[in-house]
């Protein structure tokens, strides 16, 4: 069991890594696009480098979300009391 969360662990790591590594990268490679609109070949390149960065981006926060969606409900059931008594027909007393 233990062996199994540690695995779960660093598959949350690895994510979360690459999540942060890409969000660096995206601004970087759209300040490379403005920067080299003299050379049409060059800008060419690193509009292909941004399309595949955000791409990628994207479909890494989505496997983000799915490997803390656990931590995300139990936030947002505190941040937001009122909201998750709702789901459960627990307010004004909709349950009696």
């Amino acid at each position: 069991m233990e062996d199994q969360n540690k695995k779960s662990r660093n598959k949350r790591a690895v994510v979360s890594i690459l999540l942060f590594v890409m969000f660096i990268l995206l601004p970087i490679s759209g300040k490379m696009i403005s920067a080299s609109k003299a050379d049409d070949e060059v800008a060419y390149i690193w509009v292909a480098i941004h399309c595949l960065i955000g791409l990628a981006f994207t479909i890494v926060g989505i496997v983000h979300i799915f490997y803390n969606w656990k931590s995300l409900k139990k936030y947002f059931k505190k941040k937001f009391p009122i909201v998750a008594q709702r789901q459960h027909g627990e307010v004004f007393g909709a349950n009696s």
